[in-house]
């Protein structure tokens, strides 16, 4: 649960944790919307990534113009201290 709303990763991105400093990053490209090594990554390291880092897709973008949501509806919200 999130702010009290069911988030379920269905893909490998439930393998990632976030991160401000991330050893992952966003693709190029066609794989924009998927993670790239931003360095070489050891076997057995956890793989992190910024979750802030991410546009949404053009399909949700969609969604939102086609029920006139607010673009900053949704937020990555992160833990400041």
């Amino acid at each position: 649960m999130f702010d009290g709303l069911v988030n379920e990763i269905l893909d490998d991105g439930c393998y990632w944790n976030h991160s401000d400093m991330p050893n992952t990053g966003p693709g190029e490209g066609e794989y924009a919307v998927s993670s790239a090594a931003l360095r070489d990554i050891a076997a057995g390291e956890e793989l992190l990534d910024d979750y802030g880092t991410y546009e949404y897709p053009a399909w949700l973008m969609e969604i939102f113009d086609r029920w006139q949501i607010p673009q900053d509806y949704f937020e990555i919200k992160t833990h400041t201290e």
